[in-house]
């Protein structure tokens, strides 16, 4: 393995969640930090990580938290303005949805948070709201009521537009959703849903 390097970027920081660790170092990028009860890490990894002056939070196995949690609390905590959570998604399901309900705690509520897994990109959206969404025509959008009701939600840029309409908890109205155009604008007066954009290409 060649040695990994930090991000070029001074204002990018690059945090591991304990085995998430492999996915930078595949990537030649040498995480800032490295948190979690170390459980997973490849021990190949690990002493790369050490090595390499990584700063390293172990916490003890026996802990409240995920180490995905340590880790977005970190960056909360270092006061990033924007958050993109990397290999969260795939394997045990209660590991993915844990993982997706992390976008409405309250660091993303003023940070920017979004999981990344492949062509799809996916984060939360609380009422009162606006969001705009880039993109390109053919891009699919779903969004996904997790609160009892979406209240004032409307839909612009899209194949199917919304104005002002309410979801139920547990709908499927509005899945699979297509961009009409390069951007798409979502709009939500009350309720808390989860926006999943998935890239045509």
């Amino acid at each position: 393995m060649e040695t990994p390097q930090p991000v070029a970027d001074s204002r990018t920081r690059v945090i591991a969640a304990d085995g998430g660790a492999r996915h930078a170092l595949a990537c030649g990028l040498l995480p800032d930090l490295l948190v979690g009860d170390l459980d997973s890490i490849d021990p190949e990894d690990l002493s790369v990580c050490q090595q390499n002056g990584c700063e390293i939070r172990t916490y003890p196995s026996d802990k409240e938290q995920t180490d995905l949690e340590l880790a977005l609390q970190a960056a909360s905590d270092a006061g990033v303005d924007e958050i993109d959570i990397y290999a969260a998604l795939g394997g045990r399901i209660d590991q993915q949805l844990a993982n997706l309900l992390l976008l409405v705690r309250p660091w993303a509520a003023v940070v920017t948070t979004r999981i990344i897994s492949g062509r799809q990109q996916i984060q939360a959206l609380r009422g009162p709201a606006q969001l705009k969404i880039d993109g390109a025509v053919g891009d699919t959008l779903s969004i996904l009521p997790l609160s009892t009701s979406l209240t004032g939600l409307s839909l612009a840029g899209t194949v199917w537009p919304l104005e002002n309409q309410t979801i139920k908890h547990g709908s499927t109205r509005t899945v699979s959703n297509r961009f009409s155009a390069s951007e798409c604008f979502v709009g939500l007066r009350r309720g808390l849903a989860l926006i999943v954009h998935i890239c045509k290409e």
